[in-house]
C-alpha cells in the first residue's frame, strides 16, 4: 500500500457551478422526457442525426483516434514514459499481471453490463423470421 493513501485530508466543501449544473440537468431531463413520450419519432430523429454525423465527421473521428494513438505510444517510449509517480522508494501496489487482469475483468464486466439488457430486450421484442415446419402426421402418434 502506498503512503499517499494513508494521509487524511480534511473534507472540502463541494462547489457547484449553478449555470452549468442546472442547464445540463434541464437538457437531460428534457431529452429524456421526449424519448419517453415519443419513442418512435425520437428514434427516427436520432437515427437521422447519427447518419449525418457519421457521414460528415466519420473521417475526422478516425484521424483523431489515429493521432491520439500515435501520441500515447510516442509518450510511452519517450523519457516521460519512465516518469515515476510517488516517491523514489515507493513500490507499485500491483504487478503488471495484476493490472492486466483488472483491465481484462473491467472490459468483460462492462461488456456484459452493456449487452445483457439489450440482448434480453431483443429476444423478447422480435418475432422469428421463419415459422417452424409443421409436424408430420406420424410424429404426432408417437406421443
Amino acid at each position: 500500500m502506498s503512503s499517499a493513501s494513508l494521509i487524511k485530508t480534511p473534507p472540502e466543501k463541494v462547489r457547484v457551478n449553478g449555470w452549468v449544473f442546472y442547464t445540463s440537468t434541464a437538457l437531460i431531463l428534457l431529452l429524456t422526457a421526449i424519448l419517453i413520450i415519443a419513442p418512435q419519432e425520437a428514434g427516427r430523429m436520432l437515427g437521422v442525426a447519427q447518419a449525418w454525423l457519421s457521414k460528415s465527421f466519420g473521417w475526422y473521428y478516425m484521424v483523431v483516434i489515429a493521432a491520439y494513438l500515435v501520441f500515447v505510444v510516442g509518450l510511452a517510449f519517450s523519457s516521460y514514459g519512465k516518469l515515476k509517480l510517488g516517491s523514489k522508494d515507493d513500490t507499485p501496489d500491483f504487478s503488471y499481471g495484476a493490472w492486466a487482469g483488472m483491465l481484462f475483468s473491467w472490459a468483460s464486466a462492462s461488456r456484459c453490463c452493456t449487452l445483457a439488457p439489450r440482448s434480453r430486450w431483443t429476444i423478447t421484442s422480435t418475432r422469428p423470421k421463419a415459422q417452424p415446419p409443421a409436424m408430420a402426421p406420424h410424429a404426432r402418434r408417437c406421443n
